[in-house]
């Protein structure tokens, strides 16, 4: 995997993410959006032939691994 694919597939995780968000105007889903992010960037990572590890760097660099734990563990 390149550089300039991690970075394709990144963006694409981002923006994914982000129209669950919309979709959810409540925020009930709010402290999900990490697992989401991880869930998408392995699928992703599985559908390209990249692997199931370059699935979770791609999900976690979309998330941002500091934020998502704040939000799982509900400080933010």
């Amino acid at each position: 995997m390149t550089d300039g694919e991690l970075s394709i597939l990144i963006g694409i995780t981002i923006g994914l993410v982000e129209v669950i968000k919309y979709i959810d105007e409540k925020k009930e889903l709010n402290r999900f959006y990490p697992l989401f992010s991880l869930v998408i960037g392995v699928t992703l990572g599985v559908v390209f032939n990249f692997g199931v590890f370059s699935g979770v760097l791609v999900g976690l660099s979309a998330s941002g691994l500091y934020r998502g734990f704040k939000v799982v563990r509900g400080d933010e």
